[in-house]
């Protein structure tokens, strides 16, 4: 898994396995799991990486004043990886800022209570987190991922798409 950059898979592999066994997945339902996983994983470090490419070059002050002049920012997956010093910096930052003066959404698949663990800065950590849930609406979503109604099936054909046509064989 290591070569295809595949290694990271590891660290969701005890739960999807459960969550296989739980709900008597296929091998290819597992694959399509473990992959998503991927997937979103990936979707999370480009948005970091894009992040650290701003630095490089100069452009971060202004990257982050855009940020912080949306009336609604959107945070997807917040806390999925752990956040290094520098990432963590960033989102107090931008919390800070947000404080009070514009609408923040905010989604995670940890409990707010975990989010202190995974940024590198246990001080900027609390008081970021504590701006978050000091105006806070908490909504929880329990049960089954929506994931799994949206995923296309093998055995299902789009019903928009036109039949697939037999090729010729070429001579």
């Amino acid at each position: 898994m290591r070569k295809l950059r595949l290694g990271r898979l590891i660290d969701t592999l005890p739960e999807r396995l459960a969550l296989a066994t739980t709900h008597d997945l296929t091998h290819i339902e597992l694959l399509e799991q473990l992959f998503s996983d991927e997937v979103i994983r990936r979707d999370g470090d480009s948005a970091g990486r894009r992040a650290r490419a701003a630095r490089l070059d100069a452009s971060f002050d202004q990257e982050m004043r855009k940020l912080i002049g949306v009336e609604l920012l959107v945070i997807d997956d917040f806390a999925l990886t752990t956040l290094d010093a520098t990432a963590a910096a960033d989102i107090y930052e931008l919390v800070v800022e947000q404080h009070r003066t514009a609408s923040t959404i905010l989604t995670s698949n940890r409990d707010p209570s975990e989010w202190l663990a995974v940024m590198a800065d246990p001080l900027l950590a609390q008081s970021a987190v504590d701006r978050l849930k000091s105006a806070a609406w908490e909504l929880i979503i329990e049960g089954e991922s929506y994931r799994q109604h949206e995923k296309p099936s093998i055995s299902t054909a789009p019903a928009d798409l036109p039949p697939a046509r037999s090729r010729r064989p070429r001579a």
